[in-house]
């Protein structure tokens, strides 16, 4: 037989009708008073009518940066608004801290509940805030990590880029990165970035039919015995060639500007000549002339999804670590807009 109220207590049906909302609603509160799938003043309704106190609010989230400069930056801007977004939808507070070696212990002691580690760490300082609280690192990989980590799908954006220009007619495509001589990859902070932007490019040039890739990488500093290869070195090789790619995708939106004021000073004119589709999708991208197409790297979402990770983790309910990809989106402007006549056979 069905389980019947306690006298005198309300059913979720008579809640539902009180208020005017639908029974799943009720439902969904009764079962989980922290639930974030209804507006928190339509759950604090719901927990009043059934007699329930309000759960005690959520201990508080940190985001910790590099230093209080790279607030102004954008991707970490779009990270924290879409971190703040989804603890706010949690009734979680969010915190921003700075790094210091022990950021980590400090915040314990305060009662903060866990850390989104965005700014690249070695695995042992990542080792030493593990020690205090559980944390998830954003875009970026420390070896043997013991938590989530949440990155930018890189070779999914990069492989959109390039089928893009290879759907407009494109059979000579170039990527123009960085390269940090002296450095492998694994020991360069932010190399893993780099490297699965390179890595995506190879794929997609790989699985076009009919296109050459070439991949060009210019020195970040200069380092001893090493050649510096510079935008200019670079741009003056290709005006010397008669097969000289007709599409480039650089790294990042700034190389991408640079480039395209590079090309116009050399008398190339762009997307007719060289189309040109830049990385990551800041305001300067679209504020550019002309609008210069980008790969949005999906920021807003990661943080969410960083919150969402760590929220688990503090609940045990994180199982294995895991790498959480975020899906990259395309955004076409007229920098890379221009059809070209794909060659015969």
């Amino acid at each position: 037989m069905p389980k019947r109220s306690a006298p005198g207590r309300p059913t979720f049906t008579d809640v539902a009708r009180k208020l005017g909302l639908s029974i799943s609603a009720v439902s969904l509160v009764a079962k989980d008073p922290t639930t974030s799938r209804v507006s928190e003043a339509t759950r604090q309704r719901i927990l009043d009518h059934l007699g329930r106190p309000a759960p005690a609010p959520a201990a508080p989230l940190a985001m910790v940066v590099a230093d209080s400069s790279v607030l102004a930056m954008h991707h970490i801007g779009e990270l924290l608004a879409g971190a703040q977004a989804r603890a706010r939808a949690l009734d979680r507070n969010l915190m921003v801290e700075t790094w210091e070696p022990q950021v980590a212990e400090r915040l314990a002691r305060s009662g903060l509940a866990g850390l989104i580690l965005a700014l690249p760490l070695a695995p042992a300082e990542l080792a030493e805030q593990q020690q205090h609280l559980p944390c998830v690192l954003l875009n970026q990989v420390v070896a043997n990590a013991d938590c989530d980590t949440i990155e930018s799908d890189n070779r999914q954006g990069i492989r959109l880029a390039v089928e893009h220009l290879h759907a407009n007619g494109h059979r000579r495509v170039a990527y123009l990165g960085y390269l940090h001589p002296g450095v492998p990859l694994q020991e360069w902070r932010w190399g893993h970035e780099h490297a699965e932007r390179a890595r995506g490019f190879h794929e997609a040039v790989d699985s076009c039919d009919g296109l050459r890739g070439e991949l060009h990488l210019l020195t970040v500093r200069h380092h001893p015995g090493r050649e510096v290869i510079t935008l200019e070195m670079v741009l003056d090789g290709w005006l010397a060639r008669a097969d000289r790619p007709t599409a480039v995708v650089a790294f990042d939106d700034h190389l991408a500007i640079r480039l395209a004021k590079a090309l116009r000073e050399r008398g190339s004119t762009i997307p007719r000549e060289v189309a040109v589709v830049g990385y990551t999708d800041l305001e300067l991208a679209r504020q550019h002339e002309p609008p210069l197409s980008s790969v949005d790297t999906g920021l807003h979402q990661m943080g969410a999804e960083a919150v969402d990770a760590l929220g688990q983790r503090i609940s045990g309910r994180g199982g294995a670590p895991r790498r959480i990809l975020c899906r990259c989106r395309l955004e076409v402007r007229a920098s890379s807009a221009f059809n070209v006549q794909p060659p015969c056979g």
